[in-house]
């Protein structure tokens, strides 16, 4: 074990600005051995390394690495002339660049994606599949050796859209999978053909639809505690419009049970501003989208002291028995 890797790790450290107390409980270790190892006396096991790279979203190279700041300057030194090739449209030359940077610092993660990029854009503008299987092999022998997972999820982006490109649309979508959700389905909907292509397009607008509609419920409910109620009612509404922008009245599947939620809402909200005949009317829709998604019964639902006001009247009780599950 080199002495050098206690200051390359409290290098590190105080770049990221991070205590030796939330290193060494991220590790399972005391922050005592972490002080050992930054001071020289002693030295992390070996099976922590990996760990130790993950934290701080390195290479494990990077820990012995004597001159590590120069080196990030450097490597900082060669992105920067990569985006600005970039930005001029100066592909092969990046493609030349980042080799040559590699050649000297070849397990530096973010080179290997910027040339896994540059490949991608040179078959683009060639056609040559030499470029994209040039990054398929950077982009495989990555996944072997890269503990950084950032760096490893733009790894598996760019090699599905590498396999995608050759035609190899079953790897492309394994690929895919190995994505966060969210990223998946927009990778998968990019790579894949025919019907399947057109199903992960409809997955995208569903994810994206019930993303935004749960954060503009999320703004109502706050505004509506810090009683900003009709600014809430008007957050909800628009809640209720980015669902329909997409469903029709009777297309909208699990959707149904966020349409509830969302009349649901409005109800209370509607009490609160005195609108007794508007709650009554979206009580009535929270009863209909829970029927059509069999989500029976909402009746603990309605317990709440918020619909006192309105609990005796027949519309309130009709909407109460078409929530009693069938006998």
């Amino acid at each position: 074990m080199q002495p050098q890797i206690g200051a390359a790790i409290r290098e590190l450290r105080k770049e990221r600005n991070v205590t030796q107390e939330a290193l060494a409980e991220h590790l399972g270790i005391s922050f005592q051995a972490v002080s050992k190892w930054e001071n020289g006396t002693a030295y992390p096991d070996i099976t922590l390394l990996p760990a130790i790279a993950r934290y701080f979203g390195v290479s494990i190279d990077r820990l012995f690495d004597r001159g590590s700041r120069e080196r990030a300057e450097k490597v900082e030194a060669v992105l920067d002339e990569w985006r600005q090739n970039n930005s001029e449209g100066r592909v092969e030359d990046n493609v030349k660049l980042l080799r040559a940077a590699l050649a000297e610092h070849p397990t530096e993660w973010r080179l290997v994606t910027a040339l896994m990029y540059s490949l991608f854009l040179t078959y683009g503008r060639t056609k040559e599949k030499s470029a994209l299987e040039e990054a398929i092999s950077l982009g495989e022998w990555m996944l072997l050796s890269c503990v950084d997972d950032n760096e490893r999820f733009r790894a598996i982006h760019l090699l599905a859209c590498s396999y995608g490109a050759l035609g190899d649309t079953q790897t492309a979508m394994a690929m895919a999978r190995r994505l966060p959700e969210v990223t998946a389905l927009s990778v998968m909907a990019s790579v894949a053909q025919g019907e399947e292509k057109e199903y992960m397009a409809h997955l995208n607008v569903l994810s994206g639809l019930f993303s935004i509609g749960e954060y503009i419920k999320v703004l109502a409910w706050e505004a509506s505690r810090r009683r900003e109620h009709a600014r809430a009612l008007d957050l909800l509404e628009q809640a209720e419009r980015v669902y329909a922008a997409f469903f029709g009245p009777h297309e909208c599947l699990s959707f149904c049970i966020h349409l509830a939620r969302v009349f649901y809402e409005r109800a209370r909200v509607k009490l609160r501003l005195g609108d007794e005949e508007g709650a009554l009317s979206d009580l009535r829709r929270v009863a209909e989208y829970a029927i059509a998604y069999e989500q029976l019964p909402w009746l603990t639902e309605l317990a709440r002291c918020d619909f006192d006001p309105v609990r005796g009247t027949p519309e309130f009780q009709a909407v109460e028995q078409m929530l009693r599950p069938p006998v």
